[in-house]
C-alpha cells in the first residue's frame, strides 16, 4: 500500500480547509471540509462521495450541517429507554426484593377468579379489580381463620401443650405478681390472652388500648406497656412475642405505632370488661340477686383495684349474671306451653296469667306475703 503523499493545511480568518489526498483514493476526488466540520461532502451539490450515488440524500434527523445533535427528540427518547433499562436491571439485582422473573402464584386455592377484562375499559377494569381484590382478600382470610381454629388444640391443656397461665378467669393480684406474663408464653385462645393482659394493667394501675384484637394477632399499647402475640399456622396458639408490662422492662423495643400511646394520663380507666368480672361474682348473685354494688367491691378487692370496678361495670356484670342463672322474660316466656304441661303431668292444676312485669312483681308479693302469715 502506497504511503501518504502530501498534506496541506491551510488556515484563514473565517475558512480552515483540510485536504487529503492519497495514492489509494486515485480514483476519488475528495473536497474540502466544511467549516462547521463534521462529514465529508462532494464539491458537486447532491453527491455522495462514500457511495458514488448522486441521488443520495440525507437522513431526517441530519441538521443542514449534517451533524446529530443531543437535543434531537428521537436521540433523547433513545437515551431515556436506555436509562430505563439499566434502572431496571439494577432494582431486579436487588437481593432483598422479589424475583421479578417469578410467575404469579395463588396461594391459598379456591375462592374468587380473577375477572377477564376483555373488551372493558379502562374504569370498568378499575372497578372489576378493586371488586376482585376486596372478594379475594375475604376468602383468603377466612380459610386462614378456618386452619387456625382447627390448629389450636384446647383438650391439650392436661398435656402441657401451652407455657403461659391458662386460668379461666382473673386471678389475685398476689398470684398475678408472682407468676407474670412473658415473652414465649403460649396461649389456646385470645380470651385467656386478654385476661392475662388486663391483669397486668391492673397491677400497675393504668390502662391500655388494643389496637388489634383477631384470630392472628393481639396488639396492646400503653404507657410503659406493650405487649404483641400472634397466632400462626406454625406455632400451637397465641404465642407472645413482645411483653414490655412492668417497671424495669426493656421499653427500647417499643413500635413506632405504638409512641402515640405512650404518654401518661391523669385518669385512667379500667383494664377489665364486663365478661372478665362476670364469672367473679356470679355465685354471689345465685345467693343474693340484688346485692349492692359496695358488696360486690368488698368480694372483688382481691381482684383487682378501686379504678377497675366502675359502677358501670358492676351493674352490667350483676345484669349479665341474672341471665345466666335466671333468663330473660323475653326468653322465658318461650317455654310457657312446655312448663305448663310438665306440671299438669305431675298432678297440678295450672291456670296460665300474662301481666306486666310490675303487676307480676305485685302477685309474687302476694304470695310470699300470704305464705308469711300462714
Amino acid at each position: 500500500m502506497a504511503q501518504a503523499a502530501a498534506a496541506t493545511v491551510a488556515v484563514g480568518d473565517d475558512l480552515e480547509d483540510l485536504s487529503v489526498s492519497s495514492s489509494e483514493s486515485a480514483d476519488h476526488n475528495h473536497g474540502a471540509i466544511g467549516k462547521k466540520g463534521g462529514s465529508i461532502s462532494d464539491k458537486s451539490e447532491g453527491y455522495d462521495s462514500d457511495s458514488g450515488d448522486k441521488s443520495y440524500k440525507p437522513p431526517g434527523d441530519f441538521d443542514g450541517d449534517d451533524l446529530f445533535y443531543s437535543d434531537d427528540d428521537d436521540l433523547d427518547a433513545y437515551f431515556d429507554r436506555g436509562l430505563d433499562k439499566i434502572e431496571k436491571e439494577i432494582e431486579d439485582s436487588d437481593p432483598k426484593k422479589s424475583n421479578p422473573g417469578r410467575r404469579r402464584t395463588t396461594t391459598i386455592v379456591g375462592g374468587p377468579a380473577m375477572p377477564d377484562c376483555t373488551g372493558m375499559d379502562q374504569s370498568e377494569k378499575d372497578n372489576a379489580m378493586a371488586l376482585y381484590k376486596v372478594q379475594r382478600k375475604a376468602y383468603v382470610d377466612q380459610i386462614r381463620r378456618q386452619r387456625l381454629r382447627k390448629h389450636v388444640d384446647p383438650n391439650t391443656i392436661s398435656v402441657g401443650l401451652y407455657t403461659g397461665c391458662l386460668h379461666p378467669t382473673l386471678r389475685p393480684m398476689s398470684e398475678v405478681e408472682k407468676y407474670r406474663l412473658r415473652v414465649g408464653h403460649t396461649f389456646p385462645d385470645i380470651e385467656v390472652l386478654k385476661l392475662r393482659v388486663a391483669e397486668e394493667a391492673n397491677l400497675r394501675g393504668i390502662s391500655y388500648h388494643t389496637t388489634r384484637s383477631e384470630i392472628r394477632q393481639l396488639r396492646c399499647y400503653g404507657y410503659k406497656f406493650v405487649v404483641e402475640a400472634n397466632n400462626t399456622e406454625y406455632a400451637q396458639g397465641f404465642i407472645v412475642t413482645v411483653c414490655s408490662v412492668r417497671s424495669g422492662d426493656d421499653f427500647s423495643n417499643m413500635p413506632t405505632h405504638a409512641n402515640q400511646f405512650n404518654v401518661p394520663q391523669q385518669r385512667y380507666y379500667s383494664p377489665y370488661k364486663t365478661s372478665m368480672v362476670t364469672p367473679l361474682i356470679v355465685k354471689m348473685i345465685a345467693d343474693n340477686p340484688g346485692c349492692t354494688n359496695k358488696t360486690l367491691r368488698g368480694l372483688l378487692k382481691q381482684y383487682g383495684k378501686d379504678y377497675a370496678f366502675t359502677d358501670s361495670i358492676l351493674q352490667e356484670a350483676r345484669s349479665a349474671s341474672r341471665e345466666m342463672l335466671f333468663g330473660s322474660a323475653e326468653v322465658n316466656v318461650r317455654y310457657v306451653a312446655t312448663v305448663k304441661k310438665e306440671l299438669e303431668e305431675r298432678g297440678h292444676i295450672v291456670r296460665m296469667e300474662y301481666t306486666e312485669c310490675r303487676q307480676t312483681l305485685k302477685n309474687i308479693e302476694l304470695i310470699v306475703l300470704s305464705e308469711e302469715m300462714l
